[in-house]
């Protein structure tokens, strides 16, 4: 662990990654739509205080400082009418620059937090593989509050180790609070606290006496204390919070396992495990730590997805940066230095292997993916261009709530299950239907077709879970034709 100061190239590099790090995260930032969840956050910002989970408040405070700032922030009375919001100023840009901010300070300060645990040359790899990331990219281009957990949850997971390392009393408060913060913002940040038992627990066994402190003890008995009645006082008063989701569509443990791999990174994987057992090999107890950080949050919401649990891939994000902390001892190498230039480059080869694979998912992102989101301003664009008076537009809730975003209209109609076919039988009127690849209920696409003509076809071509939105127009004036349509039928479920 270094104890003297870093050198000056060290930190002109940090600030140069960081200066990086903030020209990608605000570069098309609002070109993608709107995720639902988005909006989501928008609803829940202009009710702060007033509704949802206790354990979620904190995760919109960066959102209503913003839209507070820009004096665009909706009373409350119009948290749920989203057609009102466009003409207020919400704008895809104002909702994401919080992240996009929260993303930026995350590379600098884990740049720099982390070269006391493992190096100099290892922390700048790591600043650059945090930089490059297509996932925090994305998670710091997302209007949600997955950019700020990330960075509180990891601030914690970074200073209690070197907290206990050092016996700094400081280090440690700050670390639980930081564990409180994350947990706040969003409750899966909990399994901190269970790396941290481990530890504990590990030390105890080996009677580490930098583990064994009192102070431990006590912080840490009045965080886990502060935690546990917060989420008390979530289930027990605020229940259908916790049971809203029962029952839903989630993601499967296969595909939250394969989808942490796409999105850390195939090379980037492997190249932390080749990093894990270097680390292991100096420094156990680092490397045990590490190491749980990265598989202790993909474990448990794998396990959750074999149990039917609602859970999807992007729980697991907060895990990222302990894989990418993995992958720059990997990069490093054996720490040995060379004077030969075929060597060094040699040397340097698997970390910019690593980096030439995390741009080039970020060029996927920028110019293919649509910011990994369905298309869904393109397509009611579509409708709003050729839907004439009288037109209806149904959709199940993700189209419901887009759909009156972008129109700013209350005119589109929400369709759960079988309510589609009982518009489109009692109605005298063209129905515009919004379909959302791989949405729930009873909306699939040989029923569609056989009611309503395909329009369009929003497709994401792209090496990604994906969305796709598709637009029938059903006209009971016009029957539609048999068509025959070399389009593959869409299965999948939600992107990651």
């Amino acid at each position: 662990m270094n104890a003297e100061p870093a050198p000056r190239w060290y930190w002109l590099v940090l600030l140069g990654l960081t200066g990086v790090a903030l020209a990608m995260r605000l570069l098309w930032i609002d070109r993608p739509s709107f995720w639902i969840d988005e909006l989501y956050s928008v609803m829940h910002t202009s009710r702060l205080g007033e509704a949802g989970n206790l354990t979620k408040q904190f995760g919109y405070v960066p959102t209503w400082i913003t839209l507070s700032l820009a004096g665009v922030l909706p009373e409350s009375e119009q948290a749920t009418n989203p057609e009102t919001w466009r003409a207020l100023g919400v704008t895809h840009t104002l909702v994401r620059l919080p992240s996009a901010i929260l993303g930026v300070v995350t590379v600098f300060l884990f740049g720099w937090l982390s070269r006391g645990l493992i190096g100099t040359k290892a922390a700048l790899w790591f600043a650059a593989f945090l930089t490059i990331s297509v996932w925090h990219l994305h998670m710091s281009q997302t209007g949600r509050f997955y950019a700020q957990q990330c960075l509180f949850y990891n601030l914690g997971l970074l200073l209690y180790f070197r907290a206990t390392t050092l016996g700094s009393v400081w280090r440690l408060v700050i670390s639980m609070v930081m564990l409180f913060l994350g947990f706040m913002s969003q409750p899966p940040a909990l399994v901190l606290g269970v790396i941290i038992a481990i530890d504990w627990l590990i030390g105890t066994r080996a009677k580490q006496p930098s583990r064994l402190t009192v102070p431990a003890l006590i912080v840490g008995a009045i965080t886990a204390l502060a935690c546990a009645g917060v989420l008390l006082i979530d289930i027990s008063a605020r229940t259908s919070e916790w049971t809203q989701f029962a029952g839903q569509i989630s993601q499967s443990w296969d595909r939250i396992l394969l989808g942490v791999v796409w999105l850390v990174g195939p090379v980037t994987v492997l190249l932390a495990i080749i990093g894990w057992l270097r680390l292991f090999q100096r420094d156990q107890r680092l490397a045990v730590y590490l190491g749980m950080g990265a598989v202790l949050p993909v474990f448990a919401m794998a396990a959750m997805g074999a149990t039917g649990q609602f859970v999807h891939v992007r729980y697991t994000f907060i895990a990222l940066p302990a894989w990418l902390m993995l992958a720059a001892v990997g990069a490093v190498g054996d720490g040995t230095g060379s004077t030969d230039p075929i060597a060094r480059l040699r040397s340097m080869a698997p970390g910019l292997l690593a980096i030439s694979a995390g741009l080039l998912q970020c060029v996927g992102y920028y110019t293919g993916g649509g910011g990994y989101r369905p298309s869904w301003r393109d397509a009611i664009e579509y409708i709003e261009t050729n839907r004439v008076e009288g037109d209806l537009v149904a959709g199940d809730e993700h189209a419901y709530w887009q759909a009156r975003y972008y129109l700013g209209d209350t005119s589109p109609v929400r369709v759960m299950g079988t309510q589609l076919w009982e518009l489109l039988e009692t109605t005298d009127r063209r129905v515009w239907i919004i379909d959302k690849g791989g949405a729930g209920g009873e909306m699939r696409w040989p029923e569609l077709r056989e009611r309503g003509d395909l329009r369009w076809y929003f497709d994401r071509q792209i090496l990604q879970p994906f969305s796709t939105i598709k637009v029938f127009l059903h006209d009971p004036a016009d029957p539609p034709l048999p068509v025959s349509l070399d389009v593959v039928p869409d299965t999948s479920e939600e992107p990651l």
